[in-house]
């Protein structure tokens, strides 16, 4: 969900003419699926109940639009898996998108996209928000995954700054960021590395 007006929301159980899938996995972090699977018949995205003057009054739950809840877990030990299982997505790495994969130890547990043409600096602003994503019952870190074709992977100074800004802002809301990887192509780099 987007924004911390969302993070005391509670989906509602199924209703009548939806049907309710168990979760048939549990993790160290919770559940490994956010919620059980349904059908649904109307909405998808649950509007806030509460509009505040100057934020968003809906709230987006990561979903089939946003998001991908993996059904089996996978493994990401590292930026070098991450890139790795991302190639499965169409074009990964060919237009400015970034996503924002969420792990319990080295499983990945939800990833989002965050949107198309989003850039490393548009995080200035507001440098936690990747966290409104997070999957119900949270996660232990998150890796930032940066499509930016035509702009090669060498980190520039201001991504470096962009980097360090998001670091704390992640480790504030005791949601580490493991890892920003640049990708521009087929080619990527990890901000974390040592040469980083």
């Amino acid at each position: 969900m987007i924004g911390s007006d969302c993070q005391g929301f509670v989906k509602p159980a199924p209703a009548l003419g939806e049907e309710a899938i168990a979760s048939p996995l549990g993790g160290r972090c919770g559940p490994f699926l956010s919620q059980a699977l349904r059908r649904l018949g109307g909405e998808h995205f649950p509007r806030s109940e509460f509009p505040k003057r100057g934020r968003f009054a809906m709230c987006l739950q990561a979903g089939p639009a946003l998001g991908f809840d993996p059904p089996e877990p996978i493994t990401v030990t590292g930026p070098g898996d991450a890139v790795a299982w991302a190639r499965r997505i169409t074009d990964f790495g060919w237009y400015a998108e970034i996503y924002a994969l969420f792990l319990c130890g080295a499983v990945l547990r939800r990833a989002a996209w965050l949107g198309a043409a989003v850039a490393l600096d548009d995080f200035i602003a507001w440098p936690d928000f990747s966290l409104g994503y997070a999957p119900p019952g949270g996660a232990d870190a998150v890796m930032l995954l940066v499509c930016r074709p035509g702009q090669g992977v060498v980190p520039t100074a201001a991504d470096r700054r962009v980097y360090e800004l998001l670091r704390l802002a992640h480790a504030a809301r005791d949601v580490p960021l493991r890892d920003v990887v640049l990708v521009d192509g087929r080619r990527w780099h990890s901000m974390a590395s040592p040469s980083g």
